[in-house]
């Protein structure tokens, strides 16, 4: 049996590969840049958990496809209406690892947070909606902790200090345009986690997902949000 260093390393391996091969089509979304419509999109921050694609039962094929661990990924685009979607083992879609209902209305984006282990504390996910204000000047940032190991993180931008409990999101914090830094530190003895040097951009908003786990391998995942 593989020792959890051994496992962890090969999982970081191939889900760089993967990420580097593309990971297949998957219809709609949008990439940096310009308007985004109803999407879907998975922050993977589970470093033990295989890749996993995302199939919805209002949409035949596959949403997302191949989501890697501590890969940045754009949305995708799902019909408006009700549905259920499932999160899947994008080898073996037989392998369901959570199932979300969600009602889709024509503008609406959300992320699906894959966190926890394989080990004691199992998988679990969390279901985020990325709807961000009507207005706002500058740039916004949000943070969402899934990195195994702290109860909890303080994450300083150049205009907040943030604690982020496990398994949750901070609310988007305003930023000026221009290189920002954003450090996360355990919240009792402020050992660094990570370090994300980051372009804000006039009118743009982003996620920063701290993934992996905290004192073997963890990092800071940049996802733009429109």
């Amino acid at each position: 049996m593989l020792k959890k260093s051994s496992c962890c390393s090969l999982i970081i391996l191939a889900s760089m590969l993967t990420a580097c091969g593309g990971g297949g089509g998957g219809g709609g979304g949008s990439s940096a840049g310009g308007e985004v419509g109803t999407g879907i999109r998975v922050l993977h921050a589970a470093i033990d958990v295989v890749p996993v694609d995302v199939i919805s039962t209002a949409k035949e094929g596959v949403i997302v496809p191949q989501a890697v661990f501590a890969a940045s990924s754009s949305y995708r685009s799902l019909p408006s209406g009700t549905q259920v979607l499932s999160l899947t083992n994008a080898f073996n879609r037989t392998k369901v690892i959570a199932t979300l209902n969600l009602d889709v209305s024509s503008d609406s984006r959300h992320s699906i947070v894959l966190y926890g282990d394989n080990q004691s504390r199992g998988t679990e996910t969390k279901l985020l909606n990325d709807q961000l204000p009507e207005s706002f000047t500058g740039g916004l940032i949000r943070i969402v902790t899934g990195a195994t190991g702290a109860a909890a993180l303080s994450v300083s931008t150049p205009t907040d200090s943030l604690t982020v409990d496990f398994g949750a999101s901070s609310q988007y914090v305003n930023a000026t345009p221009g290189v920002v830094q954003v450090v996360s530190r355990v919240a009792p003895d402020g050992a660094i986690v990570s370090s994300n040097s980051l372009t804000v951009e006039e009118g743009r908003a982003y996620t920063v997902l701290i993934a992996g786990e905290v004192g073997y391998y963890a990092k800071g995942v940049v996802f733009s949000d429109n």
